[in-house]
């Protein structure tokens, strides 16, 4: 059976998958569910400001009180140190973050038992 029997004609092949799914209730693949993906949050202002803080390269010495930091400092800091993750990320989307968030993955070590990275979310380019 090839494709043009099975897909109404002028519909692609995505378009009528899509079309199939709501029609039949079909559930979509809960992406954080499964067991490789880890764990994914947003973080809130106030957590941003504590990575600034701890990983900002202040030194010992120059450690500002958190009522000292200002917020366009910080996203300077989280915009060019962070690593970069797309807004239309599977899990990002699960997770609802926006463009600017900044997002906390949580993953299971064999070693540490527990490993903490951060994301900043970004639009994709434009091809």
């Amino acid at each position: 059976m090839s494709t043009k029997e099975v897909v109404p004609k002028g519909e692609s092949l995505q378009e009528s998958t899509k079309k199939t799914i709501e029609k039949e209730k079909i559930p979509r693949l809960q992406v954080l569910s499964h067991i490789m993906v880890p764990e994914h949050t947003i973080m809130e202002k106030e957590e941003v400001i504590g990575l600034y803080i701890l990983y900002g390269g202040h030194s010992e010495r120059s450690v500002p009180d958190i009522s000292e930091v200002k917020w366009p400092d910080v996203m300077d800091f989280v915009e060019k140190k962070l690593p970069k993750i797309y807004n239309d990320d599977p899990a990002v989307k699960a997770i609802k973050a926006k463009e600017k968030d900044v997002i906390r993955i949580v993953k299971k070590s064999d070693t540490a038992g527990r490993s903490e990275s951060y994301r900043f979310v970004i639009r994709r380019p434009k091809k």
